[in-house]
Order: structure tokens, then sequence, then C-alpha cells
């Protein structure tokens, strides 16, 4: 008799659900979305409780009375900062990752050493879009400061808590005790009163009554992983040293970091799955969201647009160079609040395809800045979305070993976590890869070309000129 799970995954355009059985087999899936508002420049704001909403609509077609589960994990979007009071209701709109208002406050209030100190003991390299400055930046007094995950683990059994792997993206994590750094949070005038407890990600709590119908009460609730490190879980089963690339909307890079390298204060270093393990995370911020862009620009789908980026570039195409900075910063090799999205060589010979192969290609180079720096003989493990061939078939090319999945990494990840952590599943089955071939030694040749030059350009060419509000 196979045992399943329910998975949450909390995205960040919408939730994803599914029920996994223990040999991490989708038996059923559904997911909901829901609104992003910009109400003013940098701002990127959901309402949590249209996730709660969301949540119910998509669980509400699960075959549940057929295959109840025995647990339900969590996976999510980070970093997300959900405000409450004492009794776990938000007090203003959700921040998202994309949210980048506290830039400024970091710039400001920060002085360079704060900023070294604070990578030194996190492992992360300072900006706007983490959960503590995101906080400070609201302005509004808070009982509890919680990640959009562990907001919703709240609400669905009443315990407050999270784990290293989402915990890292305060500003306050001290990743070599696992624990909350008392000289970080002092850093930031935030009392440990305010950040939720460090746990397991296999701690579990009972589910309350009528939170999730067909689910009985009392199921237990895994507090789970990051969306990151879940996938990187799922990605790396039978391979621990490859990299895990995860396309969505945004895109990350992540592998396990060399346990005698000497850690870089430029880079992001974040706990796995497995105790005690680090990774080296490399986010390129504004990927699927990019691509979703052009396609509404052009009128299209993001269908046409992968099918257009895997075509071969014309005469006039082959000098447009597009940088893929379009969330206003960088989180990858590049780690820079001050960049955006540039399109250089754009006529009136210009064609949507044209600039939709440049998108694509654009982020290919930038992962390769990523997978350059992280080691050009570990395999490449990618998670992409149906129809997209353009970036792992460029990454080969370039000379990357790259096998890649349609599979929801995180969504599998996180299962595997879970059925492991009840002690259903003796020995998971690893990921089914599909290897990918690279093009000719011609296309090679002009491809190898075309990166030089955009690598001669970027991300120089992309700095975003300061607006008046920053100059005053």
């Amino acid at each position: 008799m196979t045992r399943t799970v329910l998975v949450v995954d909390l995205g960040t355009s919408g939730i994803k659900v599914a029920l996994v059985d223990d040999a991490l087999r989708l038996e059923a899936a559904s997911q909901a979305s829901y609104a992003t508002s910009h109400p003013e420049p940098g701002a990127a704001e959901q309402e949590p409780h249209a996730w709660t909403r969301a949540l119910l609509s998509a669980v509400d077609t699960l075959p549940l009375d057929d295959r109840p589960p025995g647990a339900v994990v969590l996976t999510g979007q980070m970093p997300t900062l959900v405000a409450t009071d004492g009794s776990l209701a938000p007090i203003a709109p959700a921040r998202t990752w994309q949210d980048s208002r506290a830039d400024l406050l970091v710039a400001r209030e920060l002085s360079e050493a704060d900023q070294r100190q604070i990578a030194a003991v996190s492992g992360a390299p300072i900006d706007g879009r983490y959960i503590i400055p995101m906080y400070l930046a609201l302005g509004r007094r808070a009982s509890h400061i919680l990640s959009a995950k562990d907001w919703l683990y709240a609400w669905l059994t009443g315990d407050v808590a999270t784990e290293p792997s989402t915990a890292s993206g305060y500003g306050a994590y001290a990743l070599e005790s696992a624990s909350w750094s008392a000289t970080l949070l002092a850093l930031w005038g935030v009392p440990q009163e305010l950040v939720p407890p460090v746990v397991s990600p296999t701690r579990s709590r009972p589910l309350l009554p009528g939170r999730l119908p067909g689910v009985a009460s009392g199921t237990p609730v895994l507090v789970g992983l990051a969306d990151s490190v879940a996938g990187h879980h799922y990605l790396t089963m039978g391979d621990d040293d490859a990299i895990a690339v995860i396309e969505g909307t945004s895109t990350v890079v992540l592998a396990r970091a060399e346990a005698s390298a000497e850690r870089r204060l430029d880079l992001l270093y974040t706990p796995l799955a497995r105790p005690a393990s680090v990774g080296v995370e490399l986010d390129l911020l504004a990927t699927g969201s990019s691509l979703r862009w052009l396609a509404e620009l052009t009128h299209s789908s993001i269908a046409s647009i992968e099918e257009w980026a895997s075509q071969v570039c014309t005469a006039d195409g082959c000098d447009l160079v597009v940088a893929p900075y379009l969330a206003g910063g960088e989180q990858g090799v590049l780690w820079r609040s001050d960049l955006a999205g540039s399109i250089l060589g754009i006529t009136l010979a210009t064609s949507p395809a044209d600039l939709a192969r440049a998108l694509s290609e654009g982020i290919a180079f930038e992962l390769t800045r990523c997978l350059e720096t992280l080691g050009h003989t570990r395999a490449v493990r990618m998670a992409h979305h149906p129809g997209a061939r353009a970036r792992p078939q460029t990454l080969a090319t370039l000379g990357f070993d790259v096998a890649t999945t349609e599979a929801p990494p995180s969504v599998l990840g996180v299962a595997a976590l879970a059925h492991t952590a009840l002690g259903n599943a003796v020995e998971l089955p690893p990921p089914q890869l599909t290897p990918v071939c690279s093009l000719g030694t011609r296309e090679a040749h002009q491809l190898r070309a075309r990166l030089e030059r955009y690598l001669s350009l970027m991300p120089q060419a992309a700095r975003r000129p300061r607006a008046l509000s920053e100059e005053e």
C-alpha cells in the first residue's frame, strides 16, 4: 500500500498543491493564482489571505477521499515578509522578495563594515530584499515577522516556527551556529521575540480543525523547506555534487559548497536540506517574469516566446543584446541593486522573435556566469518549463553537462523530506533526467562570440540611472 503526503507550494504567482506517494509519484495536482500589486515604484505586495483562498480552492479539486494524506508539508517563496499582530493576523500586505523599497534603507543605514559583518555571519550579502530590512522599511510595529511559508504554517497549525533555509532570508541568521545571531539582531535593532524559533524542517504540529476541508484535523503539518532548497534536494538525489538549476518566476542556481573552500563575502550561502550541509545559491531575479513580460508586450504566449527563443538568430537579430535585469537588480554572481533590464542594438527591423531569442540568450549568459563560478566540471541538473528548450541547449553548447526534467522539483523535494521523516520511504528514486545535446560546431563558435560580447557589455551598460528622489 502506498502512502501519500499533501504538498503545499506557495509560489510567487500562485499556489500549487499535490498528492505525492512514497515513490515520489505525482498522484494528483492542482493550482490557483493570486495577484501581485505594485502600488508604488519598487513595491511588490500580496495579500496573505489571498494565499489561503487560493489554497482552499486548489485543495478542493484534489481526490482527498480516495487518497487521504498522512501529512501536509510546506515549501514556498522567500524572502517574503508577513508582519502580524499577536493573533497572527497580518497588519499590512505581504512584501514579496521582488520588493526593492528597502534597498535605500540598507544603503543609508548600514555602513560598509555593518554589511561585511552581516555577510560574514549570515553568509548573505545584504540588500533590501531580506525580511528584517523589509520590516523596518514598513514602519509599523508587529508582534511577529514571518516568511510567507511560515505564516501559512502558522495559519494551518497555530504554531510559530521557521527552519534554517527560510531563516537565512531574514538577514540575522548565523550560518555556523544554525540559530539567530544576537549580534545581528542588535545591529538591526530587532528584539529576538519578533522572529520565530528556528526548528528542524521536519517539525510537525497537528492541523487545526476546519483549515483544510477534506484533510482530517490533527494531520501532521511539517514546517518544510524554502522552495530553492527543496528543489535542490530533489534534483541532486544520486549526485550530491551536481548543480541544481530551477526555472520559475526567478531562476535559482544552487550547489553544495565545498567544506574546505574559503567562504566569499560576495556570494550567498544557504542551509541545505541535509543537516549541517551548506550550499552556494545564485539567484537570477527576473527570468520567467521577464519572459512573461515580453509575452504580454507582444500579445503572444509564453509558448510562442519559448519557440521563438529556440530559433537561429537572423542577421539583424544576432546583433541584439538583452540584459534580463528587469527586477531592478540582481542576486547571482552580480549582487547589485543598481541594474535595470536593457536592450542594445534594437532597430526598426527587430522582430518579437529577435527579442525573445536575445532575452532567452541573455538569461542563459547570466546562468553561464553562475555555473562557471560554481565549477565547469560539475553536472548541471535543470528543471524547466515545458517547451523551454533554448536555455538548456545554449548551456550545453557552451560546454556544460546538462540534463533536464519538467517535474516540479520543489514539490518532489519537500515530499521526499516528508516521506523520509515519516518513515514511509527507505530508498527514494533519483530524478528522471534527459541529457541535452549541443548545437553544431559553427553555431557553437557564433554563440561563444555572442557570449564574449555580452560579458564585455554587461552589467556596465545596464546600470540604472539614479532616481531624482535619490539625488535630493
